[in-house]
């Protein structure tokens, strides 16, 4: 058994002991990227009220796993490129391990996409997100994979994404004020590129997900980080000590208390039954992100030289 195996055995492992401590399954949902099992109505409720398991939460987990590789990295005399390398490697090795679901294979194209724009500084290149794009549709065609990667919610997930990407911020928050306005932005962001999806293939959008999306993503977050942190506990722990179950029982309250917050977040957004009926072409579906993809940001470039030209 060579090291990758044994790895991932010892990985499953700990997840598993993770996932049996906690009295919910939303936990093993969120680190998974699995979906919680709800009835079709329930799920296409969720679905409209800005949750969407298929996109954010099964792919959240990995960014925040990102992200935290990333700032455990920063603390080792590393370039910043070798650090975005490691963070992404990392990434790629824990989705080797739970398996390669359409969500996470999304995830991961995205976190690559990111680290060569950054290294490269191509990250807002109109040519680079199309380059990108053609590679990896080829890359999936030369494997031959499942036909559902070439379904349009796939393409046009991508659009979502890029256009996201484009438009946030690329210096990191200084502090927790500026780390709550970038939450706020960020949502806002996610509303703004779902939404024509929702509306194309469910023919309907709650705006309540508005609001929904600013509480439920904190609390997702802080659910999957502390899950990580407490997953490489658990790990250290059993390699250490050779027993982890005591870390296990102290951890168990908090999570039950996050959990439980977070289903009844989750069963009071499907209460609400305001939705918007509305059916979008495929014309204006591509010509709204041709706006936020190109349109907008060159507006915005104008508008900001502007303002420097009447200040000097």
């Amino acid at each position: 058994m060579n090291f990758f195996q044994t790895y991932s055995r010892f990985l499953s492992d700990r997840l598993l002991e993770l996932l049996e401590v906690s009295s919910s399954d939303i936990l093993g949902s969120l680190l998974l990227g699995i979906p919680l099992e709800y009835g079709s109505e329930q799920l296409n409720k969720i679905k409209v009220t800005g949750m969407l398991f298929f996109f954010v939460i099964s792919g959240m987990h990995l960014s925040i796993l990102h992200a935290l590789i990333y700032r455990v990295a920063r603390a080792l005399p590393l370039s910043q490129r070798a650090m975005r390398v490691m963070a992404t490697c990392g990434t790629v090795l824990y989705a080797a391990v739970v398996g390669w679901s359409l969500p996470i294979i999304r995830t991961v194209v995205m976190k690559i996409y990111m680290t060569l724009g950054l290294m490269f500084r191509r990250l807002v290149s109109v040519r680079f997100v199309l380059f990108w794009l053609v590679v990896v549709y080829g890359v999936v065609s030369w494997l031959q994979y499942e036909l559902v990667v070439f379904s349009p919610s796939f393409l046009l997930s991508y659009g979502a994404v890029f256009a996201l990407l484009r438009m946030q911020q690329r210096k990191p928050p200084r502090s927790l004020y500026e780390y709550v306005v970038v939450s706020l932005q960020t949502s806002a962001h996610v509303n703004a590129v779902i939404a024509p999806i929702l509306l194309f293939f469910f023919g309907e959008w709650n705006p309540v997900s508005l609001v929904f999306s600013l509480l439920f993503s904190p609390l997702i977050s802080l659910i999957v980080s502390l899950g990580f942190i407490f997953l490489a506990w658990v790990s250290l722990s059993e390699l250490v000590f050779s027993s982890s179950r005591g870390v296990a029982t102290i951890f168990a309250p908090l999570f039950d208390v996050l959990l439980r917050g977070f289903q009844l977040l989750l069963e009071l957004s499907v209460s609400f039954s305001v939705v918007e009926q509305f059916q979008p072409t495929v014309f204006l579906l591509f010509l709204y992100y041709f706006v936020l993809l190109v349109a907008l940001p060159v507006f915005s470039s104008v508008i900001k030289r502007k303002n420097a030209t009447d200040f000097l």
